[in-house]
């Protein structure tokens, strides 16, 4: 079984970007339903009314899973993990997307092999000022791995996650509570021997990316997504959100 998790809930932002993804899904690659399971992750610490809703509209599933509300907003992925270790089962393949993506055209992802993970495109320098752990950065060659998406057998997911909390433990504090929970990820991932791939920007672009992709992510910090987030906030179409991202209304 192939699994595609959201996580969401009810924050009006979240909410309605998670229902702008499932709208772009819907138009530019309609049979993605069909290929991948949707499930909407949704931690118990958060009401659900609204993004049940979207069970009417479009063939996805709700999983509510028990989570107490974490100090840092950016924790909430281990809801994901939790659900991903006790509700998926060996043999599946899991992708994970984060609510700010749109589709634009059909999402091929690469064929997994043995000892394999792929992480987001977007990878950036990781900067020893941004940490306190010198040891940090040499594992991760320098590298600070994007986590807005997860491609992964449940099996390699499962020996990440495995050591995921012990290292999170160890390192959060040298880590800058915005980027801990992605930065102690792609180090598990390195502990547990496996190979971090990254998708191509054709397969999954960003802001920072040129040329055309299947799926596009417009989370960030920078000025374009803080004005595509509130767009999304303010209930703009998938057209205008399009045509402020790409500069199309397509």
């Amino acid at each position: 079984m192939k699994y595609c998790l959201i996580l969401t809930y009810d924050d009006l932002l979240i909410q309605k970007a998670t229902q702008l993804l499932l709208q772009s899904i819907n138009k530019y690659d309609p049979s993605f339903f069909a290929r991948w399971q949707t499930q909407l992750i949704c931690p118990s610490c958060f009401s659900a009314n609204h993004i049940r809703q979207l069970e009417r509209y479009y063939p996805v599933e709700v999983k509510l899973v028990k989570f107490t509300a974490p100090i840092n907003k950016y924790e909430l992925k281990r809801a994901v993990y939790d659900y991903i270790s006790n509700d998926i089962s060996n043999g599946d393949d899991v992708l994970y997307l984060d609510y700010d993506h749109v589709f634009r055209d059909k999402f091929n992802v690469p064929t997994l092999i043995d000892n394999e993970i792929y992480l987001s495109s977007e990878v950036h320098r990781l900067k020893l000022k941004q940490v306190t752990d010198a040891s940090i950065v040499s594992s991760l060659h320098g590298q600070h791995y994007n986590n807005s998406l997860i491609y992964a057998t449940k099996s390699n997911l499962d020996a990440v996650l495995l050591l995921y909390q012990s290292m999170h433990d160890r390192y959060c504090s040298s880590l800058p509570s915005r980027y801990s929970e992605e930065i102690v990820f792609s180090l598990a991932c390195i502990n547990a021997q496996l190979t971090l791939r990254t998708m191509r920007t054709n397969q999954q672009g960003h802001l920072q990316s040129n040329g055309k992709s299947a799926v596009y992510h417009y989370g960030g910090e920078s000025e374009k997504s803080r004005v595509a987030k509130l767009m999304v906030k303010e209930e703009s179409t998938l057209i205008e959100l399009n045509e402020h991202l790409f500069g199309i209304s397509s």
